[in-house]
């Protein structure tokens, strides 16, 4: 076994620590490596940030915390493990300095003294999934039951409930499209065409939303902004941009929360390892981020799961999956940026 790794090494290891989760698919997490201290540091990305979407920088640390959690099982595959994490304070994620891209924090690397992480595999096949599921069946259910071992784990499998959290997601998710901004954002992450330069490498392509080629066709015309604004106002208008069977087609919807002094970054490794945990089971996901960061759906969210009562104030939310087996094939893979892309050359952006 291997005592050391190489920047050679390195670019291996970023190949598969680069398949994280992250909001709108921005990827904000870049990398140094320093191979003479075996030592990883974490970059920030300024430039992917969602000011409209996420103005406090909670997902921006959540994605974070999901790439660290995706480096750290890259390097549990080669049989390596990362140290004590050092947040570099005085870079604060909530505040966008002037660099591009800022030093978030660090790890030394050692050999590992145990097996590969359980999950690890599992980092090279999960996929998002934003089409409808198969009905589940009693298999189905077991599996999703089990993923109540996972801390901070509530499952909705009753069907009612999942229908009056698929509507308000709808409600909450066409509300924040309706708004300019936001909307302006949304679209700056759409990929529709196969000529668009961030096909592929970043953003929302229509693979990876569960749309024909037909369908992306007449969706690269509804959702330019000024079109959208005025199909947006007709009557049914909600139905078309977030239809609900898709949603309603769930399993069941799994509510990860967390204790009220758990960081988001913390957050966001926590919620990429029951991500991972969902595809080991052979079951496929997407996140319904709406429904933890609207108020009036948090309040229908803490009803449906049960959080009530003094156990109401005890928790916080991280996000909602809605769960089942994919219907139709296998789960188009997200478009990622280029290991070079991600690497970043210490001195040339701090």
């Amino acid at each position: 076994m291997k005592k050391k790794v190489t920047s050679s090494d390195f670019l291996e290891i970023l190949d598969e620590a680069r398949r994280s989760p992250s909001a709108h698919n921005a990827q904000p997490a870049c990398w140094s490596w320093n191979e003479a201290d075996q030592e990883v540091t974490l970059w920030s990305d300024e430039s992917r940030r969602l000011p409209i979407a996420d103005p406090k920088g909670r997902d921006h640390e959540i994605s974070l915390g999901a790439a660290w959690e995706g480096m750290s099982l890259a390097f549990s595959r080669r049989g390596f493990s990362l140290g004590r994490w050092q947040r570099l304070e005085g870079r604060s994620a909530a505040v966008a300095p002037q660099a591009s891209r800022v030093p978030f924090g660090r790890s030394k690397v050692s050999v590992a003294e145990g097996p590969a992480d359980s999950l690890a595999e599992s980092a090279l096949t999960r996929r998002s999934w934003r089409g409808r599921f198969c009905p589940p069946d009693a298999g189905t259910r077991d599996k999703i039951s089990s993923l109540t071992k996972f801390p901070g784990v509530k499952i909705l499998s009753d069907v009612s409930g999942i229908e009056r959290l698929a509507r308000d997601y709808r409600r909450a998710e066409f509300a924040c499209m309706k708004r300019a901004d936001y909307f302006a954002e949304l679209f700056h992450w759409m990929r529709f065409r196969r000529s668009h330069r961030g096909y592929g490498v970043d953003g929302l392509s229509a693979a990876t939303l569960g749309i024909s080629s037909f369908e992306a066709f007449f969706a690269q015309f509804m959702m330019q902004p000024f079109l959208f604004r005025l199909i947006s106002r007709l009557p049914g208008a909600a139905a078309l941009f977030v239809p609900l069977p898709p949603l309603q087609s769930a399993a069941a919807f799994v509510l990860l929360s967390a204790e009220l002094d758990v960081t988001p970054f913390e957050q966001g490794r926590r919620f990429y390892r029951l991500w991972l945990q969902i595809d080991q089971l052979g079951l496929h996901a997407c996140p319904l981020s709406a429904l933890v960061d609207n108020p009036t759906s948090i309040a229908l969210v803490r009803q449906e799961f049960g959080l009530s009562g003094s156990q109401e104030n005890a928790v916080q939310l991280t996000n909602i999956l809605r769960v089942g087996v994919a219907l139709g094939g296998v789960p188009a893979d997200a478009g990622r940026l280029s290991t070079t892309q991600l690497l970043v050359q210490e001195g040339d952006s701090a």
